[in-house]
């Protein structure tokens, strides 16, 4: 006799198999941003600069965790690195 799950066996091994490739996708995608999202959070705090200008990017940061760290590091701090250096 004929069944159903016969016909869609094949689908839900690869769909399986999918899924799985799709969450360890997702979890280095999350890892990768909580790493960035830190190490900027650390480069801002140890930055010198002013109290306002740290406290503008670390604002920015955690209302933008992502783009905001990538801010940092693309505009940013290549801002403080050009400027002379806050006593």
């Amino acid at each position: 006799m004929f069944t159903v799950h016969a016909l869609y066996a094949p689908l839900a091994a690869t769909s399986s198999r999918a899924v799985g490739a799709a969450a360890v996708g997702i979890l280095l995608a999350c890892t990768a941003a909580a790493v960035t999202f830190i190490v900027a959070l650390v480069s801002i705090a140890r930055a010198r600069t002013t109290a306002a200008t740290k406290c503008a990017w670390i604002l920015l940061t955690f209302a933008l965790p992502i783009f905001g760290s990538l801010l940092w590091f693309f505009i940013g701090r290549r801002e403080y690195l050009r400027r002379p250096h806050v006593a």
